[in-house]
């Protein structure tokens, strides 16, 4: 395996809500430490995303399962995507797609507790910190056989995830920070924060870049149905940056 090309690029979307991280961060969050264990084959990956969706056949809501977009062999670039807190895999596979069209294998997985198809359920709310870090391990792990290069991109709650992923996992060659200047759900200074920091700890790839506020977007700036979506202006500007990570 060339693990230094493990994860190739990173997207952080609207990193570091401040509510997100009242509720998610524990004492003691610098002790969960990452765990690999990457698969060594295209047909492993496949095998684990199988496992996943076998434990989502009862309960969930139909779109909300772990969904995966491959061409039948191992790609050039496999994108992870990570869903926000409160929602789940459907938010992206619009986006998903966009990737899986251009050549990509696309994974999207359910993240621990969402997807209920109660959707009345407070099952999310029992979300823990080593939960959010066990799942970024395993998501990188499976991408690693399906792409030569890993992509990870995560919106909020998953931003959050895909930063700890770039901070734990080694090699991350490039860092994306993408920012809304009109959501008021996030920080967005936290997030530039976090980039001066990686930048000091000699991070020399790391690509902050903001919305406007007069695209008046929301903080869920990926679900093509939410109320005032405009996928046809966010949606190409994030394939640029990850094109050009």
């Amino acid at each position: 395996m060339n693990w230094p090309l493990l994860i190739a690029a990173l997207i952080v979307l609207l990193l570091l809500a401040a509510a997100a991280l009242l509720a998610l961060r524990p004492f003691g969050l610098g002790q969960i430490a990452s765990r690999p264990r990457p698969s060594s084959s295209y047909d492993e990956s496949v095998e684990r995303v199988a496992a996943l969706q076998a434990e989502e056949r009862e309960g969930y809501y139909p779109s909300c399962v772990t969904q995966l977009l491959t061409h039948g062999a191992k790609a050039q670039r496999a994108v992870v995507l990570v869903h926000g807190y409160t929602n789940c895999p459907q938010q992206f596979i619009p986006l998903g797609r966009q990737f899986f069209e251009r050549g990509d294998n696309v994974l999207v997985a359910r993240m621990p507790h969402a997807g209920r198809a109660d959707r009345m359920s407070a099952e999310h709310g029992g979300l823990t910190a080593a939960e959010m870090a066990a799942y970024a391990d395993e998501v990188v792990d499976i991408a690693v056989g399906l792409g030569e290069h890993v992509i990870m991109a995560g919106l909020s709650g998953g931003g959050t995830i895909t930063a700890w992923a770039a901070q734990r996992r080694p090699a991350a060659r490039s860092i994306v920070v993408v920012t809304n200047a009109n959501d008021d759900k996030v920080d967005n200074a936290a997030a530039l924060r976090m980039a001066q920091v990686w930048r000091a700890s000699g991070a020399t790839d790391v690509t902050v870049y903001e919305f406007p506020a007069d695209l008046n977007l929301h903080h869920d700036l990926i679900d093509p149905s939410e109320p005032d979506a405009r996928p046809e202006l966010v949606y190409p500007k994030l394939v640029e940056l990850l094109d050009g990570a």
